[in-house]
């Protein structure tokens, strides 16, 4: 009780209000037992939410507010600093809980004034590190994701030095050189035996981006890869080039696909030029996107000069109503149909087509555009008619043929 008294001597009213407004909890207890708190601030009870004398009517109170999932690294740490007689104890952080259930980070710090050492007394420092702790769980799982990322990602990553030197590269990156890790680390790309690396890390290094895509042959393993490759500086606070990375990815499918595309579209290109077939692609509004070199014929203008121009400038006024409800038909329905319309060509004369409208859709512009396939039938269609006059014709005169034998006979 002695100590008590003594300490409620040293903490006088002025010194309390002193205590009680520090951005922290004080509080006194015993060296032996941390949590036997004989005084606090009123701190604490803001806190916890729990009033000063119950911690000091029961020691358990403090221990069972110390989260669950750090209570026992928390007593184990005190318990074997201070049976060891340590003068200073490294501080601790730990989650202290408030009644209602929320729980804070504290920094816990403890020393040992030499006049309530004497008592067997010493001092504690709560300061609420909550803010500080969750930034550093915040960074902690941005570290692992990027570790994550950094190993087992599909891109190819690699970190050389001002010097040039190679300090870090991932397993992606050894995939694609074709080589492990112990003949990439420590490397200097700057004196590398490729020409082309020795530029891309000596532009980085003087602060520059890089970028380039297409193949590239390693010189450890001769292997050719084709890649999409950025680098970038690593700069310091001062903006001092400290280092650089570069990532790089695999492409060798994207361009194979690339190629693919590019003779499926020879192919197609020179398909529908030698069919000597009109091809026209028409937007929502009517207006031509391109058109291939024989409807620009066809219309005796240039390819160039047909994109965005309206369709129906050239429709003969009495099929414009037909072609735009083909349109609509077409769509409605989302297959090809077919019809017949009159289109004015280059001279101005009316020609009679024989048209596939389908209706396609266009990823990058999110609409549905027309598809025209055409072919001029004007001539078809005369012979057509000529032919039918003619066996009109013959019927006729086998009918009064006919009709003349019979009245002979009669």
């Amino acid at each position: 009780m002695k100590s008590i008294y003594a300490l409620k001597e040293k903490f006088s009213l002025s010194h309390d209000r002193i205590l009680d407004n520090l951005p922290c909890v004080v509080f006194c207890s015993s060296k032996r037992e941390i949590f036997k708190i004989n005084y606090s601030s009123k701190s604490l009870k803001k806190w916890t939410g729990i009033s000063l004398q119950r911690f000091y009517d029961d020691p358990e109170t403090y221990k069972l507010l110390i989260h669950p999932e750090d209570r026992a690294r928390v007593l184990s740490f005190f318990s074997e600093n201070l049976s060891n007689g340590k003068d200073e104890i490294t501080p601790i952080c730990y989650r202290l809980t408030h009644k209602d259930g929320h729980s804070i980070w504290v920094e816990h710090h403890v020393s040992f004034p030499s006049d309530l050492e004497r008592q067997g007394l010493c001092l504690s420092f709560l300061r609420d590190v909550t803010k500080m702790k969750e930034m550093e769980l915040a960074f902690s799982r941005l570290e692992d994701q990027f570790k994550l990322f950094f190993e087992k990602g599909p891109l190819g990553i690699v970190f050389i030095d001002r010097n040039g030197t190679i300090v870090d590269c991932n397993n992606r990156f050894c995939e694609l050189i074709g080589t492990d890790k112990k003949a990439l680390i420590g490397l200097n790309s700057l004196s590398a035996g490729n020409p082309s690396l020795r530029d891309f890390a000596r532009e980085v290094l003087r602060g520059k981006e890089i970028r380039y895509r297409g193949s590239y042959v390693t010189k450890l393993t001769h292997k050719k890869i084709y890649v999409s490759f950025s680098a970038f500086p690593i700069k310091n606070e001062e903006g001092h080039v400290i280092g650089a990375f570069a990532i790089v990815e695999d492409i060798k499918n994207t361009v194979e696909l690339e190629k693919e595309l590019s003779r499926q579209r020879d192919f197609n290109k020179a398909t529908v030029e030698t069919a000597r077939i009109m091809v026209a692609e028409i937007d929502t509004r009517g207006k031509i996107v391109q058109a291939n070199s024989i409807f620009s014929e066809f219309v005796n203008s240039s390819q160039k000069e047909l994109v965005s121009r309206d369709i129906y400038d050239f429709v003969a006024e009495e099929s414009i109503s037909q072609i735009k409800a083909t349109f609509l038909e077409a769509i409605s329905k989302g297959k090809p149909l077919k019809t017949e319309a009159l289109f004015e060509n280059g001279q101005g004369e009316k020609r009679l087509l024989a048209l596939t409208i389908s209706p396609y859709f266009v990823y990058e512009q999110d609409e549905i555009h027309h598809l025209l396939i055409a072919k001029d039938i004007t001539i078809q269609k005369k012979l057509e008619e000529r032919l039918r006059h003619v066996q009109k014709m013959e019927a006729i005169g086998k009918l009064a043929g006919g009709w003349l034998m019979i009245l002979t006979i009669s």
